[in-house]
């Protein structure tokens, strides 16, 4: 019996950078849109002076 794989889509607010365990986790299984789109960094807003990425889209393709 085959196993039907569907589109994940996972999106949030998750207040981990890229060389967090957390990021690690979740993107070995379920790709970074920005990495794979070739976004090296999308700073996170609302914030005056945005430092770092902490907000992520995570889909399979």
């Amino acid at each position: 019996t085959a196993i039907k794989r569907y589109p994940t889509i996972l999106a949030g607010d998750f207040n981990f950078i890229r060389s967090s365990p957390g990021y690690q986790i979740i993107s070995r299984r379920i790709p970074d849109t920005y990495k794979f789109l070739g976004l090296d960094s999308i700073k996170t807003y609302p914030v005056p002076n945005p430092e770092k990425t902490i907000d992520y889209i995570f889909a399979s393709l």
